[in-house]
């Protein structure tokens, strides 16, 4: 076992091509399955982290991780949790944008799928439609890269089944509860704590998380988990986002959205709508539909909105 102050990680079984002991499967229920990724040990899990390492592909570059020396302990975390995210694992001190680094590298042949690029500060990170978003320390930047033809739903999916992991993980962890607000915000009763940006090149979704451990970006909606010690919830959020992957990757966009719906906090409220046009409404969000909009009842007309600024006003009638 490895173990990181009162917590204990199970040992990393393997990260060859042999089977994995079976004392290192995981502890969740299986609720899907998926055939698209026959080297990864296949599963959708209800909650908890997969331990079971998965084959690594033959074909995979060499492994990579590069770390600096004072983040050990934080990489032994992640090495003990999912060994699929030590294919090409670096972490950096600071970058402009992980989310950058992974599409240059990328666009070089120098990453691939589940290729994982961490910072402890971004100093040039890009939130939704265009916005800054700057990583102090004590905020976590991720991003991963997912190869496109091995996820059959929409891949704008992608954001919200992050953001399930994201709750799923972080509600282990942190005193307050944490929410999902349309169409990704995660969310604590006093602020936003965690942020994704998916973008995508011809091949791969490069997923990027900015979550707030113990510091938070100079927003006035922001604010942090106050966990110092986050290793733990780093790697169960990263296990839990693979593991979700994995399990949706051959679902389709209707369930997928069956998936989603019961997570979102967003559904039945009263909610204020600023859409990208500057148009702002008023109504209650129903429902979203089989790409993911949420669709918001104005005065009995069903409006479907792809984009937009969402502000829940008060609890509805109806869920």
């Amino acid at each position: 076992a490895i173990r990181s102050r009162a917590v204990c990680f199970p040992r990393l079984c393997c990260r060859s091509t042999a089977a994995a002991d079976d004392e290192c499967r995981a502890w969740s229920r299986k609720i899907a399955s998926s055939s698209s990724f026959p080297a990864v040990e296949r599963g959708l899990w209800e909650s908890s982290v997969l331990i079971c390492p998965p084959r690594v592909p033959s074909s995979y570059p060499s492994c990579v991780v590069e770390v600096i020396s004072s983040h050990r302990p934080l990489l032994m975390g992640l090495l003990a949790e999912q060994p699929l995210a030590t294919l090409d694992l670096q972490w950096v001190d600071a970058t402009g944008s992980t989310n950058a680094d992974l599409l240059q590298d990328l666009s070089t042949q120098a990453a691939a799928g589940w290729s994982i690029r961490i910072a402890s500060k971004q100093i040039g990170g890009r939130g939704r439609q265009g916005r800054s978003w700057e990583s102090p320390n004590g905020s976590i930047a991720i991003s991963i890269a997912i190869e496109l033809n091995q996820f059959k739903p929409a891949p704008n999916w992608l954001s919200m089944i992050t953001a399930v992991a994201l709750t799923d993980s972080l509600n282990k962890f942190s005193s307050e509860p944490i929410e999902i607000k349309w169409p990704n915000d995660c969310l604590a009763p006093n602020g936003k704590v965690a942020g994704i940006l998916v973008e995508r090149n011809e091949n791969f979704a490069v997923i990027g998380v900015g979550i707030n451990f113990f510091a938070a970006p100079k927003i006035a909606t922001a604010t942090h988990l106050s966990i110092t010690d986050y290793v733990p919830a780093l790697a169960v959020f990263i296990g839990t986002l693979i593991n979700q992957i994995v399990g949706t990757a051959d679902l389709s966009d209707s369930q997928v959205k069956e998936f989603i719906r019961p997570k979102l906090s967003t559904l039945g409220q009263m909610v204020e709508v600023k859409l990208v046009s500057g148009e702002t409404f008023v109504g209650s969000a129903v429902s979203i539909s089989d790409t993911g909009a949420l669709i918001v009842d104005k005065n009995s007309e069903l409006l479907e909105v792809v984009s937009g600024d969402v502000i829940h006003l008060r609890s509805a009638d109806a869920r």
